[in-house]
């Protein structure tokens, strides 16, 4: 291809030496007699096709293939894209493609990443992966079914060029629309014509721009809202600003529509936001823009009206899939980094952050322009400047730092966010997008619960909510439709809160949710899978000069090695069916035992602590846990209530449950003896009970967990002994008992095969002293000091257990008393935010600021430039884009 990218040497012009376009060479001067030609930039090309066509050639995935046609959503909840609105559509407008359960339906995602590091020159690699959503939901995204179909030539970026590269693409996928491919399906022993559709494309946001054709950067950067949008760009700040964009989403008669005081001064909003266009209608739109040029001149080529009316710069070479405008989704808005840009600049301002908070003194100059904000505006005093911060202090933020320097959280749950603490500094260096994903959606609430006025408080944690509810791996249509209208007026509360820089960020979840009803599940339209796939293909890299043959060469050997592990025998370890980190060996049935002795889980390798023997108390309890919670012996726990109501008919249930865990045993031992032989031997086993002499452990793997005894995990960066029971047994009600693990026992009886592993565990209390549960947020608060006394359930099943994921998060004597350490706050007058609702912003002083210094401020603010060599000015200024999107490499090694 033309390193310029103005042409790929394809079809009509394979045999061309110069580019149409720029008139570059196609191939490098010979260097010496003999040499073969070289060209200056190679576009690598995996056909789509056949690899398509072998995933009904091999029994372990052709099964698999028609899971979507056989699965639709239980009772409105949507599991996979298959149940969302977008896939039910394309089905009704393309009948004759949803016949046939076999053809195939593909999602594209694209992203570029540097294959040297961050810190080396810059470098542009483009990959472009195809993924497979006929398969169920455990296959789906997993990295054998991800294929690579392009390799782009760096080393700069195609930007809007990208269409060039993927002509082969396209050009194949319409194929496989209008023709098919014939293809052996073995388990139907037959030939079949397997037709393909592109669904949608997965992108973070600059990405989306170069795909769709629809710039998404300044004040049309929305491609949902397009020009109907009420974005403006601020005075003082100089960018982009999605303020005054989300009350005409509110219904009619919402009280925040009439609000003159706390969004813009003295406006009333009065306008409804325009419908989403159709396909059909963008299509429409498209068409009457006509072609560019790709190449050196794109850059130059604007349609008329260009960020004024619109935000058009190409007719994106998708459109010419004859399907395309019918889809309901063709661009998805990437939840990853969403989340991530809006949890940093709600972090950094809340924590003010030096050089990252938006809350500067550009902000606080616009705010006097734009809002009634009297106690936030930047004024001069005699004795210097002062304005309400709002963040939290400065001994409340070293003590957020210390907490997030002590957290522990589950292995596997989230990478050490304590490592990326540094206390001097009061900063987080290193944050990647999955440590913001847990921050935003299980921290915010704990970290800033003390420290922060309840209006705030509860207007973060809502957004935090809708981000967790929004990547539910299970969604609810009408709990969407419920977050749809929830976002609308916590972005509504931001906006009363936060000075005015919201950019595209701080907009884009309003039409989340849309997008979530329509697609399904975000695990299936997020970059996570594509990030970590993107991490696997640099490490492919081995030669660094030619880092795009390296990457294919052991991408085609690691393919072919797939393809014939599917062949192997199922005893025979590869990389499809190896044993993930938490296996617990699956369940396994004891034939002709109790079902109380099938084997789920195991216990950790060699961590036996020791052998001892249970005391009478405790033979008493795992006795009688084991009996209660047994499926045989429940007709002889009936026999014994009749029994006991037989000897007094006033005894109350309480009574009786107190005297069935005192007198069971015995009568249940007497009762079995006297049946003799007509009772089977496990059951007769079971009435004797467990030998004394039990066998203790430090782990034990179950249900996807790994558990470690309290004692174990003191010294481990990971906490792994937080246990969750919901409703253990029989006489209670279903209350979930939350506590921490003691110790693992091997009880066994009198047999190797009649063996049963319980947790000794010590819970919580679940009464109001020990559990406080926030009914706004649903948050549970639960105190560790109150234990839970005189329960004889000291012992559970390993396999009821699960494991509490925020435990030592969400118990609020560990996380800080801050009426302890932090001082009083000044507070200045309260803004009323809606009924019952105040918030209140806190007073502090800046850096002093005299008349002459104030002056080159305004001025420097006036002309949107700050001069870098001003040093009061670097330190309370914002220097980066509000309108740039986080883009940096992730690294998933975590």
């Amino acid at each position: 291809m033309c390193p310029n990218f103005c042409m790929l040497y394809y079809l009509e012009t394979a045999e061309m030496t110069e580019c149409m376009t720029c008139g570059h060479s196609r191939y490098k001067p010979r260097t010496g007699r003999g040499k073969t030609l070289v060209a200056y930039k190679k576009l690598r090309y995996f056909p789509i096709t056949p690899r398509l066509q072998r995933l009904f050639m091999s029994r372990r995935t052709v099964e698999h293939m028609t899971w979507h046609q056989t699965h639709d959503a239980v009772d409105g909840v949507m599991v996979h894209p298959s149940n969302g609105e977008a896939w039910k559509r394309f089905n009704s407008v393309h009948p004759d493609f949803s016949a046939e359960s076999r053809n195939v339906r593909l999602g594209l995602c694209t992203d570029e990443f540097n294959p040297f590091g961050s810190f080396a020159a810059p470098y542009s690699c483009w990959p472009v992966i195809l993924t497979v959503y006929n398969l169920p939901p455990g296959m789906c995204m997993r990295p054998e079914f991800m294929f690579l179909s392009i390799v782009i030539p760096s080393p700069s970026s195609p930007g809007r060029n990208i269409d060039v590269c993927l002509r082969l693409l396209i050009d194949e996928l319409a194929q496989l629309w209008s023709f098919g491919a014939l293809t052996y399906d073995i388990s139907r022993k037959q030939n079949f014509l397997m037709r393909a559709a592109l669904m949608w494309t997965i992108n973070d946001f600059p990405a989306y721009g170069m795909l769709s054709g629809w710039s998404t950067h300044g004040k049309l950067a929305c491609p949902y809202c397009m020009e109907n949008n009420k974005a403006f760009t601020l005075s003082n700040g100089g960018k982009a600003s999605f303020f005054y964009c989300h009350r005409r989403f509110l219904s009619l008669n919402h009280r925040f529509r009439k609000n003159r005081k706390d969004f813009f001064v003295g406006r009333v909003e009065k306008d409804v936001a325009s419908p989403r266009l159709s396909g059909e209608e963008l299509h429409h739109v498209v068409s009457e823009y006509g072609d560019i040029v790709f190449g050196l001149q794109s850059g130059k080529q604007k349609f008329p009206g260009f960020g004024l009316t619109h935000n058009w710069v190409k007719r994106s070479i998708f459109w010419e899939l004859p399907y395309w405008k019918t889809n309901l989704i063709r661009y998805n808005l990437d939840v990853m980094h969403i989340e991530k840009n809006v949890f940093d600049n709600i972090f950094n301002t809340v924590m003010d952050v030096k050089g990252k908070t938006k809350d500067n003194i550009k902000s606080r100059l616009d705010i006097a322009l734009y809002c009634n904000r009297k106690n936030m505006e930047w004024f001069m005093r005699s004795h210097g400047s002062q304005n309400g911060k709002l963040c939290v202090r400065e001994k409340a933020q070293l003590l957020v730092y210390k907490w997030l320097k002590s957290l522990r959280f589950p292995d596997g749950h989230a990478s050490s966010i304590s490592r990326l603490v540094n206390i001097e500094d009061c900063r987080l260096y290193g944050m990647k997008s999955h440590d913001c994903h847990v921050f935003m959606q299980t921290l915010i609430p704990l970290a800033f619960r003390d420290l922060l006025p309840k209006g705030i408080w509860d207007a973060l944690t809502e957004i935090s909510h809708f981000f967790r509810d929004i990547c539910s791996s299970k969604l609810n249509v009408e709990h969407i439709e419920r977050l749809q209208t929830n976002i609308i007026e916590t972005l509504c509360k931001l906006e009363m809160i936060f000075p005015p820089f919201f950019d595209s960020m701080e907009h884009l979840p309003i039409h989340l949710p849309f997008e979530a009803k329509a697609g399904g599940s975000v695990q299936y339209r997020w970059m996570y899978p594509f990030e970590r796939y993107l991490f696997n293909l640099k490490k492919k890299v081995k030669n660094k000069a030619h880092v795009e043959a390296s990457i294919c060469e052991a991408y085609i050997v690691e393919e072919i090695s797939t393809f014939i592990s599917y062949y192997f025998e199922p005893h025979m370890r590869t990389r499809i069916n190896r044993v993930p980190r938490h296996d617990n060996g699956g369940e396994v049935l004891s034939s002709g035992n109790l079902s109380i002795f099938s084997k789920t889980g195991r216990p950790t390798p060699k961590n036996v602590v020791r052998g001892r023997y249970l005391s009478e108390i405790e033979f008493k309890q795992t006795h009688n846990y084991v009996l209660f919670n047994c499926d045989e012996p429940r007709p002889f726990i009936q026999q014994h209530r009749q029994y006991l109501l037989s000897n007094n008919s006033q005894l109350t249930d309480s009574q009786i449950f107190q005297l069935q865990d005192e007198q069971f045993a015995t009568w249940f031992r007497t009762h079995v003896y006297q049946m003799g032989r007509s009772v089977s031997k496990s059951l007769s086993s079971l009435s004797l009970g467990p030998k004394k002499k039990v066998k203790c452990y430090n782990g034990y793997f179950v249900n996807g967990y790994v558990f470690h005894t309290e004692e174990y995990g003191q010294g481990r960066k990971t906490y792994n002994c937080g246990v969750c029971v919901k409703g253990s047994t029989s006489s209670e009600l279903e209350v979930d008992y939350n506590g921490r693990l003691e110790e693992v026992v091997e009880l066994q009886y009198h047999s190797e095969q009649n063996t049963v592993f319980l947790f000794k565990c010590y819970w919580y209390d679940t009464t109001d002293r020990g559990i406080r549960v926030d009914t706004h947020h649903g948050l549970v608060e639960i105190n560790s000091k109150a234990r839970l006394r005189n329960i004889n359930d000291v012992f559970v099943f390993a396999k009821q257990c699960q494991q509490d994921e925020n435990e030592e998060t969400s118990v609020r004597d560990e996380v800080f008393q801050v009426s302890e350490l932090v001082e009083p706050y000044r507070v200045a007058p309260s803004i009323e935010l809606e009924e019952n609702l105040n918030f209140h912003v806190f007073n502090d002083s800046l850096v002093d600021v005299d008349e002459e210094e104030l002056n080159v401020v305004l001025s420097s603010s006036e002309q949107a430039n700050v001069d870098e060599e001003d040093d009061i000015y670097i330190e309370d200024c914002d220097e980066g884009d509000d309108n740039s999107i986080d883009d940096e490499e992730e690294d998933n090694s975590d």
